[in-house]
C-alpha cells in the first residue's frame, strides 16, 4: 500500500500462574506527507505542551523515554478507530473516561499490575 503507516503492538505477560498475549497489527494511509514531529524533546519538572511544528493534523505518534527519570505525559484525547490499539503504562493516580464520537462502541481494555 503506498502512503502507509504500520503500527504494531504487542503486550505479553508470562509470571505463573499468570499467563496472557495480544498482538495488534494496523495499517493505515497517510494523506499529508509530513513527519515525523518532533524529535527528541528536553523534559524538565516544569510542565510543557508539545509543538507538533508544520503537521496539519498530527496522527499517530510514538513516544520513548530515552532519558533515566520518568516522565509524565498527559493526553487530552486519543482517538481509536476500528481494531486500533495503544498501550500505556498507567500512573497509579490515573483516571481513564471513555466516550465515543458517534453511537456505541466497545473498548476491549487488558490492564495488568506492575
Amino acid at each position: 500500500m503506498a502512503n502507509e503507516i504500520r503500527v504494531t503492538t504487542g503486550l505479553s505477560l508470562n509470571n505463573s500462574p499468570l499467563s496472557f498475549s495480544k498482538n495488534i497489527s494496523v495499517a493505515a494511509s497517510q494523506t499529508t506527507k509530513r513527519g515525523p514531529n518532533p524529535g527528541s524533546v528536553t523534559v524538565s519538572t516544569t510542565t510543557t505542551t508539545v509543538s507538533f511544528g508544520n503537521l496539519t493534523s498530527p496522527g499517530w505518534a510514538l513516544m520513548q523515554n530515552s532519558g533515566t527519570n520518568p516522565v509524565e505525559i498527559v493526553v487530552s484525547k486519543v482517538i481509536l478507530n476500528s481494531n486500533e490499539a495503544c498501550i500505556v503504562q498507567l500512573a497509579n493516580s490515573a483516571t481513564v473516561t471513555i466516550n465515543t464520537t458517534t453511537g456505541t462502541s466497545t473498548l476491549h481494555v487488558d490492564c495488568i499490575d506492575k
